[in-house]
């Protein structure tokens, strides 16, 4: 719970981001919507990573094999993607069928994206190191007939 906690405040902060980049573009420069969002959601995937890799999984950083590098990359590729999709998807629907500006758009396409970009961050980016061998219940004495579980299985897995 703490961790998804976490993980929302750094998407408020890169909600910022991604609105501020998207405000600066739209109505600062008159950037076209969509490349405008899509630009906003590039910067703001970096940001998140920066932020979640410093935070949100810490703990999992440090203990992990794959670089940061390969992190960085994985989240690009799930999160970006997501996101990307995600938000140029939702915005164009928000704003063409629904009549919404672009940057209350935006706040819904943050919204959809949120849940599946917990899921690929925790599940696929920094998750949990597998051990290399799980612990074996002894089943000696336990009743279950040796043809089930011979002794021999259970040492030869243990040693």
């Amino acid at each position: 719970m703490r961790r998804l906690g976490i993980f929302s405040l750094v998407g408020a902060a890169g909600a910022v981001v991604q609105l501020g980049s998207l405000a600066l573009l739209v109505h600062g420069l008159g950037a076209p919507y969509l490349p405008a969002t899509a630009l906003a959601v590039v910067l703001t995937v970096q940001h998140n990573f920066l932020w979640h890799e410093r935070w949100t999984w810490r703990d999992r950083a440090e203990a992990a094999r794959p670089s940061r590098w390969r992190r960085c990359l994985a989240f690009h590729l799930g999160n970006g993607l997501v996101s990307l999709l995600g938000n140029l998807v939702v915005t164009a629907l928000a704003v063409e069928r629904l009549g919404l500006a672009p940057l209350p758009a935006n706040v819904v396409a943050i919204a959809a994206c949120a849940a599946a970009n917990f899921l690929v961050a925790d599940r696929i980016v920094w998750r949990r190191a597998v051990p290399a061998r799980l612990p074996l219940p002894s089943l000696q004495g336990r009743g279950v007939p040796s043809w089930v579980a011979p002794a021999s299985w259970w040492k030869d897995a243990r040693s």
